[in-house]
């Protein structure tokens, strides 16, 4: 917040392995000067639906800034009632919008036509980043923004106004990506953010990342520069 002060809004991510550290983060983010929170649902002791939105509820109302929750774990809506489940989730202290880490597009494009302008709904899959849009999404979190954000946010601009040719090339290149990402991603993005911002994030605290191996420099760059062309961005 000292860097950015009133430039652009900022959401904290305040999930936690319990409710009390959450609000804990929620009060502090608060008190910071953010614009709203996010949370995760329950990570260890995992309830379904019922638990995830008393956490939610537990969350939102210890502050009094807009809440954009995640949407709950991978339990699919259609496994009841969808306007029950939207009900629930809009009856929710400070609600805002959503995060949705989905691969199932009508799931998101449901949650859109119920919702209406009820929710921000945010795309959380990163393979999704176009896909999603189609579907009432108005943007994205997720991990791989941290590296190319500005490219992502060149493309999905560029495909909202039209220009499909360029979503399709560049989402078939960005998929193809994260495929041959994810099984080693925490060590890729340590070094990738290093060779591309010069940020050594470090790696994830354990047991998150463990087993994954080091990446080759050359094997990084090639991925690196594969995104800049696809884009159609290019850096000197």
């Amino acid at each position: 917040m000292e860097l950015v002060g009133t430039r652009m809004p900022v959401m904290t991510q305040v999930g936690a392995i319990n409710t009390r550290e959450s609000i804990r983060l929620a009060q502090a983010a608060a008190r910071a000067g953010v614009y709203g929170i996010s949370s995760v649902a329950p990570i260890y002791y995992q309830g379904g639906t019922a638990q995830a939105l008393a956490h939610y509820r537990a969350i939102s109302s210890s502050v009094d800034i807009p809440f954009f929750p995640y949407h709950v774990g991978n339990q699919s809506i259609f496994g009841g009632d969808a306007q029950a489940y939207l009900e629930q989730l809009l009856d929710l202290p400070n609600i805002q919008g959503m995060k949705l880490t989905t691969q199932n597009l009508y799931e998101i494009s449901l949650m859109h036509i119920l919702a209406g302008d009820d929710l921000i709904l945010f795309s959380g899959a990163d393979e999704l980043l176009c896909q999603s849009a189609l579907c009432g999404t108005v943007g994205a979190i997720g991990s791989f923004y941290n590296l190319w954000g500005e490219e992502c946010a060149y493309v999905y601009q560029a495909f909202k106004a039209g220009n499909v040719e360029l979503g399709k090339r560049f989402m078939l290149i960005f998929q193809e990506i994260i495929h041959t990402v994810l099984p080693n991603a925490w060590t890729f993005f340590q070094q990738a953010m290093l060779m591309k911002h010069g940020i050594d994030v470090g790696l994830p605290n354990p047991p998150l990342g463990l087993g994954n191996q080091p990446w080759k420099a050359e094997n990084v760059q090639q991925i690196l520069d594969k995104m800049a062309v696809v884009s159609g961005i290019t850096r000197k």
